[in-house]
């Protein structure tokens, strides 16, 4: 099936899975797919696949293909911003008590602080998907999403078996459940291989 049939029957009559190949570090769904993309070339589930981070404080970086669709979201928001100012001035004015290399190491610190601070306070994506991932997927942890044919799920579970530290978490979805995922991302952009 491919992800053009996923999205012109919305899944209608046919089985799909809901499969979450979870990974115990943020960077280690990406780390697997690059180990097995080789060994598994040509197989659909690695046009059909997303790559999952969740971050601290339910904060998700999504990326990749979801049922014909290309999924971008990142909780997290951009380092500047006026919490950055306030906090390289604040560093600063600390670091005038050191004299001029104080200025220049407080400034920095507290500009690096404030930026974090300022890349978390980004509004949180929300809708069925997103809110699906944040349940299935601990925090600081990663994973291959894929919602798909049962038989590209199973070629995804055969090509990354034994992989260190992973844990399958896989759903067969019925008709309205695969209708809300599928609604959760009819807004994003046609994946290059749905054409």
């Amino acid at each position: 099936m491919t992800n053009q049939a996923i999205r012109a029957e919305g899944g209608g009559g046919r089985t799909l899975d809901f499969a979450l190949m979870v990974f115990p570090h943020v960077e280690a769904a990406e780390h697997a797919y690059a180990h097995v993309i080789d060994r598994a070339a040509g197989e659909p589930w690695l046009n059909e696949v997303a790559f999952v981070e969740h971050h601290g404080h339910g904060r998700l970086i999504v990326r990749g293909t979801v049922a014909g669709h290309y999924v971008d979201v990142d909780d997290h928001g951009d380092v500047i911003g006026r919490r950055t100012a306030q906090g390289a001035l604040t560093g600063a004015a600390i670091g005038l008590l050191l004299g001029p290399p104080g200025v220049a190491v407080g400034m920095t610190v507290g500009g690096i602080t404030g930026g974090v601070r300022e890349s978390e306070s980004a509004p949180i994506h929300h809708n069925a998907l997103l809110d699906e991932f944040r349940l299935e997927i601990p925090e600081k942890s990663s994973a291959l999403a894929l919602m798909a044919d049962p038989r590209h799920v199973d070629e995804m579970v055969v090509a990354l078996a034994g992989m260190t530290g992973a844990e399958l978490i896989r759903h067969h979805l019925n008709s309205e459940q695969t209708q809300t995922l599928i609604a959760a991302v009819a807004d994003a952009p046609a994946s290059a291989d749905a054409s």
